[in-house]
């Protein structure tokens, strides 16, 4: 049975099913890393997730506030606005042989443990928090 992925966006992975959708890569061939190729779908999900901008400090500061109330609102905000974030680590660190879409789990599952677990009394940058433990996670899934 083959291995099924899910992502955090699988309804615009889904779409790709028809055969009139085609999705530009994320980076110009001549700009993408060597050995790094994208199968269908992903092309369409890095270009959505890299819509989404990355929270001002301002923002960021608000959403972090409420997430520590556990609003749970706030964490999928922060989730969704650093998904970003886990493509280009992925790109960084995957070597060909690595199945993008399980490192994307990988990235995902651990960004959201990151949120969940960030305290700003002890860490105070957020995005260095978040860049270390999916750095983490994706470093010994492409080495397992």
């Amino acid at each position: 049975m083959p291995r099924t992925h899910v992502s955090p966006n699988a309804e615009t992975l889904a779409v790709l099913e028809g055969p009139a959708l085609t999705a530009p890569p994320l980076r110009p061939a001549a700009t993408r890393r060597p050995g790094f190729t994208q199968p269908p779908g992903l092309a369409l999900y890095c270009a959505e997730v890299l819509r989404v901008p990355h929270p001002t400090p301002a923002e960021e500061r608000r959403l972090v506030a409420r997430m520590r109330h556990g609003d749970r609102d706030a964490l999928d905000e922060m989730a969704i606005r650093h998904l970003g974030l886990v493509i280009e680590i992925i790109e960084e660190r995957r070597r060909p042989a690595a199945d993008p879409f399980e490192l994307l789990e990988v990235g995902n599952l651990s960004l959201l443990s990151a949120l969940k677990a960030f305290d700003p009394e002890v860490e105070p940058d957020l995005h260095a928090f978040i860049r270390f433990c999916v750095t983490s996670a994706v470093d010994r899934a492409v080495c397992a």
